[in-house]
């Protein structure tokens, strides 16, 4: 069974990851495209080779037409869209984060659980090849217990500055909590394979910026381990994909595991071994954005995959509203309690 695939929002996301890898999968018998900016949408069929039957300005004109779509707009417009989607009966990925508020966050998870319908968020990090590789090390437990996590996450901010895009504007989900620090809380209770039930935190600006270019919080989990998680921007591009400037690093009672989130390797130390570098199977040491546009091509995959078999994860969905209750939680009272 060959599927149908809309895209709303013809953007960077869209034409630099997405459309790329769905384009190539055998799967996929028709996409379809959307943006209400004319000029974005021809560009977009004219680069990927879309008829023009099958654009439109208006996303409702080929929902009949899909069996599921891909939300890769701002933000603010998440709820409203993934919603619309649902109750067209239309599985849904969205890109992160799901939505701006616990309150849409409950609003998709209640209509997701109700109609059944996959909501795929996209937090690719779970699926880049050095971070499975050191989960499945942590469950063998190569460091032995888990006492601590912590995450660092330094992202370019220049092109955010110069463009002028959503990502400055406060109101649309602009500033690092919503575009860098969510990563974090989800890689985080990804390894954790817990739930963060509490969390006290701070956000910041050090520049001219209108929305938020640092944020940290302070987390405990479920099952009681404890972290500190930091995310920032800054005009730093020649050191944007530095291994040690995006990392987990994960402390067990018998060693350390800290896999670099750009870079495919997994530093490691271990009681009585020492100190190692561990790479993924198959990696391409010569191509330094290897993990990054492996972890697209196998998140897309896994999406389409699961709608073939029918394999929904509400669970996953359910991660992805407790991202956001904790994101509005931090941004509106510095903290956050379940």
């Amino acid at each position: 069974m060959k599927i149908n695939i809309g895209i709303i929002g013809c953007g960077n996301i869209a034409q630099s990851v997405h459309l790329p890898i769905l384009i190539k999968n055998p799967d996929i018998k028709s996409i379809f495209v959307s943006d209400t900016d004319m000029r974005a949408l021809e560009n977009t069929c004219k680069r990927f080779g879309i008829k023009a039957c099958r654009s439109f300005q208006d996303y409702r004109k080929f929902l009949d037409q899909v069996d599921a779509v891909f939300i890769l707009t701002p933000p603010h417009t998440h709820h409203a869209l993934v919603i619309d989607c649902l109750k067209y009966g239309r599985h849904v990925f969205v890109e992160k984060p799901l939505c701006m508020t616990a309150e849409e966050a409950v609003d998709i998870k209640k209509l997701a659980e109700d109609t059944g319908l996959i909501v795929e968020t996209g937090y690719n990090l779970r699926f880049m090849p050095q971070l499975r590789l050191a989960k499945k090390l942590l469950k063998r437990g190569h460091i032995g217990r888990v006492i601590t996590v912590n995450g660092y996450y330094l992202a370019e901010a220049a092109y955010m500055r110069e463009n002028k895009t959503f990502y400055l504007d406060p109101d649309k989900g602009g500033g690092v909590l919503m575009d860098g620090l969510c990563h974090l809380i989800d890689i985080s209770s990804w390894f954790m394979d817990s739930t963060i039930v509490e969390a006290y935190g701070f956000t910041g600006i050090y520049d001219d910026l209108p929305v938020d270019n640092i944020a940290n919080i302070s987390i405990r989990f479920e099952n009681g381990i404890t972290g500190h998680l930091q995310a920032i921007w800054a005009p730093l591009s020649e050191y944007l994909h530095t291994g040690d400037l995006k990392t987990i690093k994960i402390v067990g009672d018998q060693g350390v595991l800290a896999p670099e989130i750009y870079s495919g390797r997994i530093k490691e130390y271990r009681t009585r071994k020492g100190t190692h570098t561990i790479y993924p199977k198959n990696m391409d040491l010569r191509n330094p954005m290897w993990a990054l546009g492996r972890s697209y091509l196998d998140q897309d995959t896994d999406f389409i995959n699961r709608i073939k078999k029918g394999s929904n994860n509400l669970n996953k969905l359910k991660e992805s509203a407790r991202i956001v209750e904790i994101l509005d939680s931090i941004k509106k009272y510095g903290a956050f309690k379940k």
